[in-house]
Parts: structure tokens; sequence; C-alpha cells
């Protein structure tokens, strides 16, 4: 007996269908924060996560759909964790751990923001404190994007956390390694508009693949020896010269996401063999 070809193609198509159904479920959300909770102290993954700030500002809330800072023109540190304590994110190989947010700033000066994805390593922080620093940031591993936000200047590189330091973005190069060459890319935020920050980092069977795009602007770098394949921390510091007092910096829209391997040429192959099968089997 042979079956029609219609209705082997429309078996086929069903079954493509359903296979790709199941990649794109695939992906996983660790965080989808929007504020519109109209709190930032809760934490309730995947819906919501706590922002501590360390260091002094004037003010630290929630308006509207916005997690609004206004500085005081000291050095500021806002910290957000996106697993539970001792249970960071293990990437596997041919993962990706993607991180996105929007800011802006009401001012935009020559002066550089920070911003990174870690491992607290089991030393997550429990509260605000007027200081910056604090010990149980010494044990933090992790990747950052280093930018100066202005038109002026061409500053924008990526840094590995290789050591100890009671600062999470300490200049030391003992601390935060920079990864590849210098990059001469100018960011050129505006005043009162939007910018997207996203890091992305890839685990491969030689390493970690890590991309940064600040505004547009994408710089990639490898790194062939990394000190973990594990996250669950964001910061962002904005040095004391970043906002004059009383100018704000407003986060929205902060997603974390695990994106499985492209598996489009496995894909292809399962689909050829399932026709072949069926084309094969319905004949007597």
């Amino acid at each position: 007996m042979k079956l029609n070809p219609k209705y082997l193609r429309l078996i086929a198509l069903t079954a493509i269908s359903t296979l790709t159904a199941q990649v794109a479920h695939a992906e996983t959300n660790l965080l989808n924060e929007d504020f519109s909770d109209g709190d930032r102290t809760t934490q309730n993954l995947p819906d919501s996560s706590t922002w501590y700030l360390r260091g002094n500002a004037t003010s630290f809330d929630v308006s509207g759909n916005d997690l609004v800072l206004t500085s005081s023109e000291q050095t500021l540190n806002l910290v957000t964790y996106f697993t539970d304590v001792g249970a960071p994110y293990a990437l596997q190989v041919g993962e990706t751990l993607s991180v996105n947010m929007s800011v802006q700033l009401s001012e935009v000066n020559d002066t550089g923001i920070r911003f990174g994805v870690f491992n607290s390593n089991n030393s997550q922080i429990t509260g605000s404190a007027s200081n910056f620093q604090s010990s149980s940031f010494n044990g933090y591993d992790g990747y950052s994007a280093w930018f100066n936000p202005s038109a002026s200047s061409d500053s924008y590189d990526l840094y590995e956390r290789i050591g100890t330091s009671d600062a999470i973005f300490a200049s030391s190069s003992s601390v935060n390694e920079q990864l590849g060459a210098s990059n001469a890319s100018t960011i050129g935020m505006f005043a009162d508009t939007s910018a997207n920050l996203m890091l992305s980092i890839e685990r491969t069977v030689s390493g970690l693949t890590i991309v940064s795009s600040v505004n547009g602007y994408e710089l990639t770098r490898s790194d062939a020896d990394p000190d973990t394949f594990s996250f669950d921390t964001i910061a962002i510091q904005l040095s004391s010269s970043s906002l004059s007092n009383g100018e704000t910096f407003s986060i929205e829209n902060v997603s974390v996401s695990v994106i499985p391997e492209p598996s489009s040429f496995s894909f292809i192959m399962g689909a050829s063999v399932l026709c072949l099968f069926l084309r094969r089997g319905v004949r007597r």
C-alpha cells in the first residue's frame, strides 16, 4: 500500500512543527523584572528580584515601571540576584546566558559605567549599605563591560574578574583583567533617552564567549580558561562623577534567560530521516 503524498507531507510537517515547538520552549527564563509591583525589595523569581544599593544615594526606589537612583555624587553599586543563594545557574556546553535591560541617564558625562554578570560563590549580600565595598564581594567571579556613555569618549572594554577584592569592579588588573585589546567604540548615549545593555555568556567546548552590547555597539571576547561556568549576580557601578548631584539613573525591563544551543543541522537531519522513514514505512 502506498500512502497519498499529500498525507505523507502532512504527517512530516506535523512532526516538524512539534519538534520546533519543543526547541522554542527549551529557553529558560530566570528573571523577568518590569517593576510593575512598585517594589525593589521582593525576591520572587522569576517575576521579581531584590535590588540592593551599596553606597549613599539621595534616593533609590521604583517610580512607575522604572527603578530610579538619584545621585549624590558618590560611587554606587547596584546588585541583584537571579537565582537563590547557593544555586547559581551552571552553563552547559552550547548554552548561552543572556542578560538584558534598558537604562536611562538624565545627564551624560564622560565618566565610566560598569555592568557585569558574576558568580557570588554562595556569598550573596542581604541588604543595602552606605559603603559600596563589602567583604561579601571578595570571592565573586565573572565578566563585565566598562564603558563611557558620552559621545566624546571611545572607552569600551570587557573584563574578567580574576582576583579578590571587596570592590566588585576594582580597577586593579590583578582583580579585573581586560579581555583582549582595547576597543575604540564611542557609545554616544543621550540624556533622557533609553539605551539597551546586554551581556551574554556562551559556554563552548573551548571555554566561554562573552558578548556585550551597549546602545547598539557590540563587543565580543573569548576566555579559554574561565574561573567559573556558573552565574547568579547582576551588578552595575556608577562612579562618583558619573552623574551630578540630583541627576538620575533608571533601569527598566530586566531579563535573564538561558538559550539552548542552536540545533538547526541536527533538526534538519532528524526531519529528513523522519520523512524517509515514513516514505518507506507506508509501502508493502
